[in-house]
């Protein structure tokens, strides 16, 4: 696959919204998500380890960017100090 269709497809998924609880893509109703709305925690875990997602995906990537902001702040600190 070339880059731009690489992009194209990358730039589709971000536009897509996602359900918050399963991080699914959701089509029409973004209050009720078809993979997740009649789940309760367990099953929903359980729903998600059958396909490969980790549950706890979305707070890892938060945490790394809010890191990764932490730090790009303090370097740029540093360097109008300097």
């Amino acid at each position: 696959m070339s880059v731009g269709a690489r992009l194209i497809l990358l730039w589709q998924e971000l536009r897509q919204k996602k359900c918050v609880r399963c991080g699914l893509p959701l089509k029409d109703d973004p209050d009720k998500c078809p993979h997740c709305s009649g789940l309760d925690d367990l099953q929903l875990e359980q729903f998600l380890e059958e396909r490969g997602i980790k549950f706890e995906k979305k707070g890892a990537l938060g945490q790394f960017l809010i890191f990764a902001v932490i730090i790009l702040l303090f370097i740029f600190i540093v360097s109008r100090i300097l």
